[in-house]
């Protein structure tokens, strides 16, 4: 293994433990009048962080390619929460990086691969 494998498997490891303790995958459920049923699931992953700590979330999104956005999490909070909607970001991006780095806390109930079949079962 190399200096930069090395690494880079221990920044894998950063995230995964930071998102172990910051961080959900959930499945959103949205009023669309346009959905067969009215409603329309959107799976989402999420992870925040205290706005002051922001290079966290922009080395978190880094990682996953750049994908997703960050926003603050509320009009009263000074938090901020990078989230993940886009389903070919979750099945290609985020749910592979939690395959090879899994999480060890309870949150592992529902982690890939059930996630990963949460996300393919919901409408793109």
């Amino acid at each position: 293994m190399t200096g930069a494998d090395n690494q880079q498997e221990r920044l894998d490891g950063y995230i995964a433990g930071f998102v172990d303790g910051e961080g959900s995958f959930s499945v959103v459920v949205n009023r669309n009048p346009t959905c067969k049923t009215g409603y329309q699931l959107v799976p989402e992953f999420h992870v925040s962080q205290n706005g002051d700590r922001a290079q966290v979330l922009r080395l978190i999104q880094s990682r996953f390619g750049g994908c997703g956005y960050i926003k603050p999490n509320g009009r009263k909070d000074r938090a901020l929460v990078f989230v993940v909607r886009r389903r070919e970001d979750l099945l290609n991006r985020v749910i592979p990086f939690f395959e090879r780095q899994p999480l060890l806390s309870s949150k592992k109930i529902g982690s890939p691969p059930e996630s990963s079949e949460t996300v393919r079962r919901t409408s793109a």
